[in-house]
């Protein structure tokens, strides 16, 4: 993983979003997509995500989605994209660059 994976990401999300934070606690990002304060998170580094495993199951019972950012079920080492779950799909077209 380079930066510019980082940077591709964000060029494809820039133009269709509000504004992209840098908040670094995965624990804090996902209590807040899962209580509505922020309407999605992404990992672009491939992680295990122990660390986060908490929060993501409770963007899941808030009804929101988990996958990588391909949009398919995580890998034991993968990408993150949480959202809401409303917008999931559009994200991920954005970032495939559709």
């Amino acid at each position: 993983m380079q930066i510019k994976d980082v940077i591709d990401v964000e060029e494809k999300l820039v133009p269709n979003v509000r504004g992209l934070r840098l908040i670094v606690s995965a624990a804090l990002e996902l209590a807040w997509c899962a209580s509505g304060k922020i309407d999605g998170v992404l990992n672009v580094k491939p992680s295990i995500g122990l660390s986060s495993a908490a929060g993501k199951l409770l963007v899941q019972e808030a009804g929101g989605k988990v996958t990588n950012l391909k949009g398919m079920k995580r890998q034991n080492i993968d990408t993150l994209l949480v959202t809401n779950g409303r917008i999931h799909i559009q994200v991920v077209e954005m970032i495939k660059g559709k």
